[in-house]
């Protein structure tokens, strides 16, 4: 009985995160980078869960934040650097960063599991390019939005 509960406890714990989360980025009209941050990474989980149901779903959609944080933001942050951040090398990267989550979480992963955890980072990383930087003046290529203009 104790094994079911804690899983709810989390479950629930991380819904209220999310809905803080993104109740405290609608109300402070953060840069669309951080707005990003805060809807992109629940995206896939979102649309898996409402396509097939899959429970898995829900480990994607609270799962995804703490890699989004410690892998995404520093990629975000090395891109932006370097003035990578056109739609190609964001969703590059997101590919490679969810390879590497899959490798994490999986530890001996097969290459079918592998891929499908690089699509859920692929995916992710183009909602958050759409979200922070379509219709900003960024590329469609690898090198994209010019450092000098505020995501």
């Amino acid at each position: 009985m104790d094994a079911l509960r804690m899983p709810t406890a989390l479950w629930v714990a991380g819904a209220g995160f999310a809905l803080a989360s993104i109740g405290a980025v609608w109300e402070a009209k953060p840069p669309r980078a951080v707005v990003g941050f805060a809807i992109a990474p629940a995206s896939p989980g979102l649309i898996q869960l409402a396509l097939t149901g899959e429970p898995f779903a829900w480990f994607i959609v609270f799962g995804a934040y703490p890699f989004a944080l410690g892998l995404g933001v520093p990629a975000y942050l090395l891109m932006r650097r370097f003035g990578y951040l056109g739609l190609m090398g964001v969703t590059l990267v997101g590919f490679a960063l969810g390879c590497g989550v899959g490798a994490i979480v999986l530890a001996r992963g097969s290459a079918p599991e592998l891929l499908r955890f690089g699509g859920y980072g692929a995916l992710t990383s183009l909602i958050f390019w759409f979200i922070a930087f379509a219709g900003s003046g960024s590329s469609l290529g690898f090198r994209g939005w010019n450092p000098s203009h505020e995501a």
